[in-house]
């Protein structure tokens, strides 16, 4: 079975800004894995191996879902894991409202057709590098190296995506779901 997630795939003008903070801060740092430009995503809901038939059926519920397009702000980098080698690299989104709101319909989607629920609190973030690779340490603070801001993106529409992790884009977008107010 496929692998699957629910996310907002990040406007181009946006992954090649992304990408080109991953360029300036290469030098400073020990990742395995660097996102690809066009895999620049925000996740809402990691759905992992999940049948055809199921995929079928979220789909009728996520077009279902209704919440506003909104703005988010990126807000520079941060990290999981160990400040002195950190797993994962990423851009700090800001949680907003109409986010939430959204996350919360996923989830609520998702739940209908049995999958697993979040138990973490919800941390935006887009993925910029992963899997710290060697014993070397970070020593220096990474977000004075980006000097390209990203203030905000319009956030107009979701994505279901199918995970290809052989591939390079490893993520296809299957469906797209235009955001919406109550009543259009």
């Amino acid at each position: 079975m496929n692998h699957y997630f629910i996310g907002i795939k990040v406007p181009n003008r946006v992954a090649l800004t992304l990408s080109q903070w991953q360029q300036h801060i290469k030098p400073y740092v020990s990742y395995r894995g660097w996102v690809h430009e066009l895999d620049f995503h925000l996740t809402l809901k990691f759905l992992g191996p999940v049948s055809e038939q199921s995929v079928a059926q979220l789909e009728e519920y996520l077009q279902d879902i209704t919440v506003p397009q909104f703005d988010i702000s990126i807000n520079g980098l941060s990290y999981f894991g160990k400040k002195e080698q950190p797993r994962v690299l990423f851009a700090k989104v800001q949680l907003v409202e109409p986010l939430s709101d959204l996350k919360e319909k996923v989830e609520k989607a998702a739940a209908a057709l049995n999958f697993d629920q979040d138990k973490r609190s919800y941390k935006p973030h887009i993925t910029l590098a992963k899997k710290w690779k060697d014993k070397t340490v970070l020593s220096t603070s990474l977000n004075n190296k980006i000097n390209d801001p990203i203030n905000h993106f319009r956030v107009e529409e979701f994505q279901l995506f199918k995970i290809h992790p052989q591939n390079e884009p490893k993520y296809e977008i299957v469906k797209t779901f235009t955001l919406k107010e109550t009543g259009e």
